[in-house]
């Protein structure tokens, strides 16, 4: 059986998702949090395909590298809007600080939040802390079925 998983950190820095994670644990130190380096693995598990997608529940929440190579941060918000098992999802796209927001590959959906991840470590915590807060304190992960409906009508990608 596999492990349920919370927080699904999407990151291809491994020293920027090591700081992600090591912030979301002192967070919210009760949280399963997975790691997937690439866009690509990540719509893999969500959708149910490759290795790593043997789970029953969708993560409560998705934090996403912006400025990815490959399948970009926007690019796969976009694509998780699209599709009607996982445009619920609650996603917070997140830049490094010194990155400047790409305005050529700006999301077509909205995420949840935006979050710029800062240098200071203690304040990216702090930031992290709100954010458990708000979205992981008593929050259950939900259901697939809970997010199978309608794509919305802006999906043709």
């Amino acid at each position: 059986m596999s492990q349920q998983i919370d927080v699904l950190v999407v990151d291809d820095r491994a020293a920027d998702a090591e700081v992600t994670l090591f912030a979301l644990k002192r967070a919210a130190p009760q949280a399963n949090t997975l790691w997937l380096n690439s866009g690509d693995l990540a719509l893999q598990f969500l959708l149910g395909a490759g290795p790593r997608s043997r789970h029953r529940r969708m993560p409560s929440l998705i934090l996403l590298s912006q400025n990815m190579k490959g399948l970009s941060g926007p690019a796969l918000l976009d694509l998780i809007r699209c599709h009607p098992t996982t445009s619920g999802l609650r996603v917070v796209l997140i830049r490094r600080g010194d990155e400047a927001a790409p305005k050529s590959v700006a999301p077509r959906f909205e995420p949840d939040a935006y979050m710029r991840r800062s240098s200071d470590p203690d304040e990216f915590c702090e930031q992290m802390e709100a954010l458990a807060s708000r979205w992981l304190e008593n929050a259950e992960s939900t259901p697939v079925e809970a997010f199978t409906r309608q794509p919305l009508r802006d999906c043709n990608l």
